[in-house]
């Protein structure tokens, strides 16, 4: 069984968010179970530039493409590190070679060619597959970017089938009908109701959706959500409804090798659930890193977020001055929507002493939080399936999450008694059921055997890809 993974991000190789995470784990989980997998990636500037062996690709040096989008074009092949699975790299000049990945980082913008950029990408890819001496049995295509792929094999009647993985239904590709003579896909495709078109616009999320074989999203929860609420659905629910049993959850996993606080080299100390004393030395390190004064037994409370809206930022700062008034400490890491920055960098003023904050994106600072803090916070209007309370109970950070998507699914509630569940839960989208659940668990948190049971309880939780991988893989084998 030979599969091809079609993405626009992969971690190690161009990372943004989430998606980079699965379509960089997921592979390897899959080679283990004797499926050969490829992943084939736009050539940005940053991979041009990064550690790897790069060469041209021993079978396709490069794509001759024709109108519209007319030249000859480089194929670069690499070996995925630790494993022996081929990446390929499909350049453009004009298109990839730029600093971002989707944001111009001088502006902050989305560049205006993306629907382009995926356009290319997509037919690019239609033309390797059709270079290749041995074609895929099947392609697993994520996330709008390259959602038009799908649309290609139909077109083109390729013996081929293909998967659609759904990481996030908020960001669907859907662009001017400008674009559509650019697509060189029929013109009955983009009338209304048919499946390029979605409320006037072309939509690449509503052709992946339509055009392929099966289609999966991240975690069982976000799939019924998707399907059954208009809010989660984002008006896509209609047509995911129409996919039936051909649309299923299958809940991400999490590289066990990159997240592991026995082995973890971003971690300036080690541990274990069998002796977790490693952890407050850690935290001590994190107190350190954000300039704060050291703890003793207060709380610590982590978050590393996008600052957005659909993380529950809301919540968070309209609960935050009390919070501080329950005497907890906090550190925040990341970047964002500009009213997120100005509101916590004044909160940083008002309380240098128990808050810290840098606006960044710092892989260290973000595994020190994960293995330093004492509590995880994950107050999510919607969340697909996240990743970061999966870290934390593997780190022995005990989450407080909202019951939404794959939180709903990974973090049991901890019962009033402390003696079952993982993490803390709460409902209602609500600063006030935040803080609820909060002082909720900071007076479990002062019974030190009660919080050592719940830290122990998380950290023996199996999150690892090999039950999702064999999910994937009976998927395929249904297909073939």
């Amino acid at each position: 069984m030979k599969v091809l993974m079609v993405s626009a991000e992969c971690n190690p190789f161009a990372k943004v968010g989430g998606l980079a995470d699965v379509v960089g784990a997921l592979p390897k989980a899959l080679e283990k179970l004797n499926v050969s997998v490829e992943i084939i990636l736009p050539f940005y500037h940053k991979i041009q530039t990064g550690p790897w062996k790069l060469a041209s690709h021993p079978d396709v040096p490069h794509l001759t493409l024709g109108a519209p989008f007319e030249g000859i074009f480089p194929v670069f092949r690499t070996t995925f590190p630790g494993s022996s699975i081929p990446v390929t790299f499909i350049g453009h000049p004009d298109y990839f070679d730029r600093p971002g990945i989707y944001d111009d980082p001088k502006t902050g913008e989305g560049y205006p060619d993306q629907a382009l950029r995926w356009i290319f990408f997509s037919q690019a890819v239609r033309a390797y597959v059709l270079a290749l001496k041995e074609r895929p049995d099947i392609l697993h295509v994520h996330d709008n970017h390259v959602g038009l792929v799908p649309a290609y094999v139909r077109h083109g009647r390729l013996p081929l089938r293909t998967v659609f993985h759904i990481h996030n239904l908020a960001y669907q590709g859907n662009y001017d009908f400008k674009y559509f003579p650019y697509l060189r896909l029929p013109l009955e495709w983009v009338r209304p109701g048919q499946p390029l078109e979605y409320y006037g616009k072309l939509s690449f999320m509503k052709s992946g959706i339509l055009f392929s074989d099966k289609v999966v999203t991240v975690s069982p929860t976000y799939a019924k959500e998707v399907t059954s609420d208009p809010e989660f659905g984002m008006g896509m629910e209609g047509v995911l409804q129409s996919r039936g049993k051909d649309f299923v959850g299958i809940l991400n996993g999490i590289d066990e090798d990159e997240w592991n606080p026995v082995t973890d080299p971003l971690l300036p100390f080690h541990y274990n659930v069998a002796d977790p004393s490693g952890k407050a030395r850690v935290k001590s390190a994190l107190l350190e890193a954000f300039g704060l004064p050291q703890a003793g037994r207060a709380p610590l409370l982590g978050m590393v977020t996008r600052l957005a809206d659909q993380k529950g930022l809301d919540l968070v700062a309209e609960a935050f001055p009390e919070m501080m008034k329950l005497g907890v400490k906090m550190v925040m890491l990341g970047t964002g929507q500009l009213q997120y920055h100005e509101i916590f960098t004044k909160f940083q003023k008002e309380y240098p002493q128990a808050f810290g904050l840098k606006l960044a994106f710092d892989n260290r600072i973000a595994h020190m939080i994960e293995g330093g803090a004492d509590m995880f916070l994950m107050p999510s209007h919607f969340e697909p399936c996240g990743l970061n309370q999966m870290y934390s109970l593997r780190y022995g950070t005990v989450p407080l999450v909202r019951a939404t998507g794959g939180l709903a699914d990974t973090v049991h509630r901890v019962s009033e008694d402390g003696g079952t569940g993982t993490g803390f839960v709460f409902y209602d989208k609500s600063a006030g059921a935040l803080l609820d659940e909060l002082k909720r668990s900071l007076a479990l948190f002062n019974q030190g055997n009660l919080w050592s049971g719940i830290m122990r309880r998380g950290m023996e939780e199996d999150f690892s890809w090999t039950a999702s991988a064999r999910k994937c893989k009976e998927l395929y084998s249904s297909l073939l």
